[in-house]
């Protein structure tokens, strides 16, 4: 078991947990964001506070025994603990501005920490190994300066494991960082190999600190980063260019599907896909007597570690047995709110009713048997389409359907489905306008007879060569390999890796089209082909290929001749640190990954270092600074 992996899923957990207690306590909605789980230490971690902080203590009890902490600058301990007791906003300004902590809003923040102190130890208790409890103590307020200045210390010495976040009540910011603090010979983290470098603790979030990649990162090959710099979160801490402990699939693909049965391109499945999503809004949204719709689809292959990670709260996943030329399970995933919104509207629950449904979560007997109907109704969409559409025979089945916590998946790595490749078609729900959150179904690869573009090129070069006119798609109609008039395309011909898929299924930008012949190919990823075609060209311009692949495909399909990933990013922030883990997991540090985006601060940088990016260029940028860290980085 890696420890530390554990303990960065459990802290990453406690501050989005405790927005929701916190907000039900106090009546006000609070929210927590740019979460990260990092390591330092008590002197590092006062170096960087200024104001006065409210240090809360609790004892931890159980396997091991000591204290922790959570630590919040004293302006928003009054503002959230006044909230609570309805203190006037006069007189909750003149607290503040005179410094004053004690009575009524002391008490109230101590309870406050009570419900902090009760989820972290609610998720110990689900997810941690050991048993720990957390009781509050005492509060006092520090003064960050005098604690430095006097080296009088108020926590352990030792190394501490942190999450720390960004608050906002009603939408208002919080002035300082929100931090819970944890020994780490309290969780277990010794010298070994869960051990994790000492870091420096971010700086307060109205300090934003710019970076250029000069500043941070240095030659091919050598990240730059000075020992007490801010680690990235929820992975794990192995260092730079480390991917983070996930399952990835493999440099290659499969050669083909197992079994009897037909061959079929990933084409080939998006259009079988796109076809049961339109019949999905259309006859769902009839047997619910609502409107239904399906947007922001995507269709790519998958590993399960990428399906269930970034899932937030509770899930509901069905199982549907797939029966026919070959065998096998494909699943329905969505939220807990989506399916008892679903089958809360089928059974024609009272709206006060539903709403208390979605606000307790419970999902009973009568909840799931209606949500088992809808699934029912997509898995007779899916046969009918593939009965239509399918060269083979495939039928789906719903057999079964489960909650599941993606955070205890996370921390015991204990998958609810097999360790294969999965081809997966996803899109947003709304119904009646109002947002349920994105529905996935997916079904193993080798099911649906899915055979990649490299597995075509080889069978092809082995078998005889085409003549003209002759049937070279049986079993494959519009498949890879294949042109409009059935002969055998140039790019298998040539053995070149045909051009990416956008996230569509649809080609990808007429720039990236071109045979690469022997010349080094570069990915260029992005959410947007016009910022990519930038960097395209740039990269022409130095003789070499480069291929335009959508950021929310797995990355595939590379050869000998591929030298690297360049991520261009419209905007630097989570989705771009995901697009980051999502490359890295599948390239898994066979080839250089860049970084292109505006905005960098030093956390972001860092954190991208963390999963796995060489080097950073800040945009925008002239084609010979591209050409520059093209030449630098992935081209000898």
């Amino acid at each position: 078991m890696d420890r530390r992996k554990v303990v960065n899923t459990v802290l990453g957990a406690v501050l989005k947990k405790g927005q929701e207690e916190i907000s039900s306590l106090i009546g006000q909605p609070v929210e927590f964001s740019d979460c990260q789980v990092i390591t330092s230490n008590r002197e590092t971690l006062f170096e960087n506070l200024q104001d006065p902080q409210v240090l809360s203590e609790f004892r931890v009890e159980g396997d091991r025994e000591g204290s922790a902490w959570l630590l919040l600058d004293l302006k928003d301990a009054l503002v959230l603990g006044g909230t609570l007791i309805m203190l006037p906003e006069e007189e909750l300004q003149d607290r503040i501005d005179k410094g004053e902590f004690g009575g009524d809003e002391a008490d109230a923040f101590g309870e406050i920490v009570n419900i902090m102190a009760g989820v972290i130890s609610g998720l110990f208790d689900e997810l941690f190994p050991d048993k720990l409890r957390f009781v509050k103590t005492g509060q006092q307020v520090v003064n960050p300066l005098r604690v430095v200045a006097k080296e009088d210390y108020p926590l352990a010495e030792g190394p501490l494991s942190l999450v720390t976040g960004k608050g906002t009540l009603q939408g208002k910011d919080l002035v300082g960082l929100v931090q819970v603090l944890v020994p780490d010979e309290l969780l277990g983290i010794g010298e070994g190999d869960d051990a994790a470098p000492v870091v420096e603790s971010e700086k307060t979030a109205a300090e934003p600190e710019q970076a250029t990649a000069a500043d941070q990162v240095g030659t091919v090959g050598q990240t730059v980063v000075a020992p007490t710099e801010t680690t990235a979160v929820a992975g794990d801490s192995a260092g730079a260019g480390a991917a983070p402990a996930a399952e990835t699939p493999s440099a290659k693909p499969p050669a083909g599907p197992a079994g009897s049965g037909p061959v079929v391109s990933e084409d080939k499945l998006v259009k079988i896909f796109r076809v049961i999503h339109a019949k999905i809004q259309e006859e769902v949204g009839g047997f619910l007597g609502h409107s239904f719709e399906i947007s922001n689809e995507k269709y790519f292959c998958s590993n399960r570690a990428e399906l269930f990670a970034g899932l937030d709260g509770t899930q509901v996943l069905a199982h549907l047995r797939v029966e026919g030329d070959r065998e096998g399970d494909g699943y329905l995933l969505t939220s807990l709110g989506a399916a008892i919104h679903l089958g809360g509207t089928l059974i024609m629950l009272p709206e006060s009713e539903l709403q208390e449904r979605l606000q307790s979560g419970e999902y009973g007997a009568e909840d799931s048997d209606a949500f088992g109907e809808i699934v029912n109704i997509v898995a007779g969409i899916c046969t009918s389409v593939f009965n239509d559409i399918y060269p083979g025979n495939l039928r789906f089945v719903k057999t079964d359907q489960e909650t599941i916590d993606p955070l205890v998946i996370e921390a015991r790595e204990e998958y609810p489905v097999e360790d294969v490749e999965f081809f997966l078609a996803s899109g947003d729900a709304r119904l009646d306008g109002q947002e349920l959150g994105r529905i996935e179904f997916f079904v193993p690869a080798d099911v649906l007879g899915l055979q990649h573009a490299e597995a075509a090129e080889v069978t092809a070069s082995t078998e005889t060569p085409a003549v003209a006119g002759a049937d070279e798609t049986a079993g494959d109609p519009g498949g890879a390999g294949s042109d409009s008039t059935g002969g055998v395309s140039a790019a298998t011909e040539t053995g070149i890796i045909p051009p990416a898929r956008g996230s569509a299924g649809e080609s990808a930008s007429p720039v990236a089209t071109g045979s690469t012949g022997a010349r080094p190919l570069i990915l260029v990823c992005s959410d947007s082909e016009e910022q990519a075609e930038v960097f395209i060209r740039a990269i022409e311009g130095l003789n070499c290929a480069a291929r335009f692949q959508h950021v929310q495909e797995t990355v595939g399909g590379y050869g000998p001749e591929t030298r690297g990933v360049f991520l261009v990013l419209g905007d630097v922030g989570e989705q771009g640190i995901a697009a980051a883990i999502k490359i890295n997991a599948s390239i898994q540090g066979r080839m250089p990954l860049i970084a292109a985006g505006p905005n960098w601060t030093r956390s972001m940088v860092l954190r991208a270092i963390k999963y796995g990016i060489r080097d950073i260029l800040v945009t925008p940028a002239s084609e010979a600074q591209i050409q520059e860290k093209v030449k630098l980085n992935l081209v000898a």
